[in-house]
């Protein structure tokens, strides 16, 4: 629990950093705004991650992230750091996934800087358990995209359920 609670620490120090230490070139300060082309191109690298992990192609889910060891992900309770070890959990849960699985996404919110996206969402998924019942959970996403060279890369993921048997 000290390691989750002080990389999250790290991190928010971390965006604190890019959003208000490293202003654009020609500007007092970096501001959250809706960039119209940085906010679709956000918008795209976003809903193609969406497609592609409910379609289970790893392959194609890769150069959406950073792929160097600052790439970070919290996903219930569990850190995962770097694009390797995130591509080892990325291929063992889509094997895993039970049959008639569904994600699906709702109130996607992007904000942008002329660095950084910040991407929040609701997700639900939907699955039959072992006796053939539909099942249905819901939580909560945020993705942090930073602006690198060849384009934006996911540098952060947090995903967490809000259901009470999930926590």
């Amino acid at each position: 629990m000290r390691s989750l609670l002080l990389a999250s620490l790290v991190f928010t120090g971390w965006i604190f950093a890019h959003l208000y230490a490293r202003p654009a070139a020609g500007r007092a300060g970096t501001v959250l705004s809706a960039q119209p082309d940085v906010d679709s191109e956000v918008r795209s690298i976003v809903a193609k991650r969406f497609r592609v992990a409910q379609a289970k192609n790893v392959s194609e889910i890769a150069p959406l992230y950073s792929d160097d060891k600052n790439l970070i992900v919290f996903r219930q309770g569990e850190v995962v750091r770097g694009w390797p070890a995130y591509q080892h959990y990325w291929e063992s849960a889509l094997k895993s996934l039970p049959p008639g699985f569904e994600l699906q996404f709702q109130n996607v919110d992007v904000q942008t800087t002329s660095e950084m996206a910040f991407v929040t969402t609701l997700w639900t998924t939907t699955y039959k358990d072992q006796s053939g019942q539909r099942v249905s959970r819901k939580g909560l996403m945020t993705i942090v995209l930073d602006a690198k060279p060849g384009g934006w890369h996911i540098v952060h993921e947090h995903i967490s359920s809000t259901d009470d048997d999930a926590k």
